[in-house]
């Protein structure tokens, strides 16, 4: 069967006015229930009380989703994570958006995937806001094909050959879709470490929706907290930290592109053991060296922003990062006051980490500075939610 043609924005119950004007009280949530998505995508809506929340959990069988979609009232129908590893328009799945379409006043899709890049686009005339956790600064780049499918990909492919091999295809964003895509947040801002989410969701799988806000609500608060402690204490009395920069990742699981720059800078770092500390160790060894390391070096995975990031800073060591000068996220944790920047393709690196190893004043302040910028995005979560989900489309 060929795949339907993709037109404009579907109608709804509501013109485009009363969709705008109508205030959300009650969301509808479509996604599969999964770490991902509780503990990291939809988290800070979850935990955010300004909404009455119905979570839909998506299933292998698009007729009988649509049929709980269709007895659901919402104001908001907020779809996540459905369209994972489906690039191309699918007959079911068109079905059940169109129907969706015409009972919920809006629709919203959170884009669950890594990176910048927009792998469902053919769905995106479906939906009111396509919301991302980090977006490309030009939007232009979004009409744009890059070699192995990422920015940086491109950028190993050409400049030191890399197979930029995929998959499969990514399809650019039509033009008229541009305004859709809103930056929301980022993983940054979730359940850490994460042996902690592991044991929250898994735990979760078997209690009820309120009960699940309500834990999320108390751990989010209770974490800030200790946040805000630590902060005071590396304020007013600094533990002695190693002089060392853990660069404990992982290259093996990436294709030839996106991996490239981890690999690379795995390479530079060997070259100085007395400075980077490599090797493979258990999880929580890992988290417990990052609260007596100095400093942490988190290239890009699949996406630029990496669990890592958070990690790092929750436990005061300094964020080194290759440039995030192409993006804006939320919180912005990458500011020249937070962390260290470094070239995509490490050149630097090495000097870099050793200033920072050296000057334990300006490490200190790096690290006050990130932890401060965390904890303000966790006191002003709720502000950025209501932000996001109410503005209207048309902004």
């Amino acid at each position: 069967m060929s795949a339907p043609s993709a037109a404009r924005k579907p109608s709804s119950p509501t013109g485009n006015g009363a969709r705008s004007r109508r205030r959300i009280r009650t969301i509808v949530i479509y996604a599969p229930f999964s770490k991902q998505i509780l503990c990291y995508c939809l988290y800070p809506l979850l935990i955010t009380l300004s909404y009455r929340i119905q979570f839909i959990h998506s299933t292998s069988d698009p007729a009988a989703d649509l049929n709980r979609i269709l007895k659901a009232k919402g104001d908001l129908l907020l779809c996540a994570g459905i369209l994972r590893g489906i690039h191309t328009l699918q007959p079911e799945i068109v079905l059940l958006l169109r129907k969706a379409r015409s009972h919920y006043p809006r629709m919203y899709y959170f884009d669950d995937q890594d990176s910048c890049v927009i792998h469902s686009s053919p769905y995106m005339h479906f939906f009111d806001r396509w919301l991302k956790k980090q977006v490309y600064k030009n939007p232009a780049l979004y009409t744009r094909s890059f070699l192995g499918g990422r920015i940086y990909a491109q950028y190993f492919c050409r400049a030191f050959g890399a197979d930029p091999v995929m998959a499969k295809p990514i399809q650019v964003v039509d033009p008229q879709d541009l305004p859709s895509i809103r930056l929301a947040w980022s993983i940054c801002i979730g359940v850490y470490p994460l042996s902690l989410a592991n044991t929250m969701f898994a735990v979760s799988r078997r209690l009820p929706l309120p009960l699940i806000r309500a834990w999320l609500f108390a751990y989010h608060h209770a974490a800030t907290l200790a946040l805000a402690l630590r902060y005071l204490r590396w304020t007013w009395s600094p533990l002695s930290r190693r002089s060392i920069c853990l660069a404990r990742f992982d290259e093996s699981k990436y294709s030839a592109s996106i991996g490239c720059q981890r690999r690379i800078h795995r390479t530079i770092c060997r070259q100085s053991p007395e400075i980077f500390a490599t090797d493979k160790v258990p999880l929580r060894t890992y988290q417990r060296e990052l609260f007596w390391s100095e400093a942490c070096l988190s290239p890009f995975g699949w996406g630029e922003v990496c669990f890592r990031d958070a990690e790092a800073i929750r436990a005061g060591a300094v964020l080194v990062k290759p440039s995030m000068q192409h993006l804006q996220t939320w919180p912005n944790l990458y500011a020249a006051d937070q962390s260290v920047s470094i070239d995509w393709a490490g050149s630097g690196l090495l000097d870099r980490v050793t200033t920072v190893l050296a000057h334990r004043p300006r490490a200190r302040r790096l690290r006050r500075q990130a932890a401060l910028a965390l904890i303000r995005a966790n006191l002003h979560l709720s502000a950025r939610v209501r932000r996001v989900i109410e503005q209207p489309p048309e902004d």
